[in-house]
This record gives C-alpha cells, structure tokens and sequence, in this order.
C-alpha cells in the first residue's frame, strides 16, 4: 500500500516536437523548434520506503525550456529518473532535499550556479533524448 506525502516536485521532459504541432509557447507566445513539458508531480512512498511520482497533478505546461524553468524554478528530467514499469521512482536524496529546504536545488548538478543551469538541463535532456 502507498501513501500520499506532502511534497511535490515539477519534472520536464522533451516532446521532441515543435510549434508546428503544439503551437506557440505557452508562457512566452513565441514559437518552439522544439516543446518541453512541465508537469507537476505529487510524490508518494510505498510501504518498503521506496518513493515515487504520480501521473501529475497538472495536464503539463509546453513550452521553451529556459521559459518553463522561469516559471516554474529547477525542474527534474524526467530521463534522469529510473522506471518501475510506468512508475517514476524518486530517489531518496531528492526526497531529502526537499524535507531539508533545498528544493531551490534539486535537479542541479553538484556545484552547479543557477546562471549555466538552463543551458546544462537542455544538454542533459538532449542527450537522453539522443541514447
């Protein structure tokens, strides 16, 4: 059995489409060679202390990347995370990052500034994409 916790997280990954078949941003109104998706995301923790993501709490905002993350801060790829089955499982330093206050960080890279963040989370999307 699994149970709902209080914490909540906005994962983002790439459509792999652009404005011609999702039309224009949806915070900026300009167009997109390429639309990412951003989709908040309860998380949950299964009797075994193993925690996950739900389908979303939002349909998902599409969009450029750099104007998803201006609205909705550090974003976590969702190729970055492990599947069981259909599941997103979320790691437990995630988890305790964002008990402890440090949700501003999660998704960044060890010593990571937030100026070079946009451009390291594209190329980390692009090369899921890629593999």
């Amino acid at each position: 059995m699994s149970k709902p916790t209080e914490l909540a997280v906005w994962t983002v990954r790439s459509t792999q489409r652009g404005s011609d078949h999702y039309g224009a941003c949806e915070v900026c109104g300009k167009e997109c060679s390429e639309h990412f998706v951003a989709t908040k995301r309860r998380v949950w923790v299964r009797d075994d202390g193993q925690h996950y993501l739900d389908g979303g709490i939002s349909g998902g905002t599409f969009g450029h990347m750099h104007c998803l993350i201006q609205r909705f801060g550090n974003l976590v790829s969702q190729d970055s995370l492990q599947r069981d089955g259909n599941v997103l499982l979320f790691p437990q330093w995630a988890v305790d990052n964002l008990v402890g206050g440090h949700g501003g960080k999660l998704g960044m890279a060890h010593g990571q500034t937030a100026d070079n963040y946009v451009a390291w989370q594209e190329q980390q999307l692009l090369a899921a994409r890629d593999s």
